[in-house]
């Protein structure tokens, strides 16, 4: 539901209409571990109609080129640019995601 401010007026709009107005929006993951498969898998299977993911980021150069394997394998999706730790800020200038999912170690 929206609230439109000029009129006052609450207005019902369906998950397609909102997509379609606000578009899909935007993932970046951080920490491409085991768990992150679960996010990833999600954002790109069940979810693709309304979420894309635009980067990885972690300390792990192979963990991230294992997950681009893996969804090129499982879901036939491109690869996502990958970046270093190092370079998070670099991935947000570059890719502009919406939401940064963290995935990293609990310690």
């Amino acid at each position: 539901m929206t609230y439109n401010i000029y009129n006052k007026s609450k207005t019902t709009i369906n998950s397609k209409q909102r997509r379609k107005y606000y578009g899909k929006k935007r993932y970046a993951h951080v920490g491409v571990g085991g768990r992150a498969i679960f996010w990833y898998d999600a954002l790109i299977g069940k979810y693709s109609d309304s979420s894309e993911l635009v980067a990885f980021c972690d300390i792990n150069r192979a963990r991230m080129e294992l997950a681009n394997k893996r969804i090129k394998q499982s879901f036939n999706h491109d690869p996502v640019p990958m970046y270093g730790a190092d370079e998070f800020e670099k991935m947000i200038e570059e890719t502009k995601p919406d939401v940064v999912i963290v995935t990293t170690v609990d310690r």
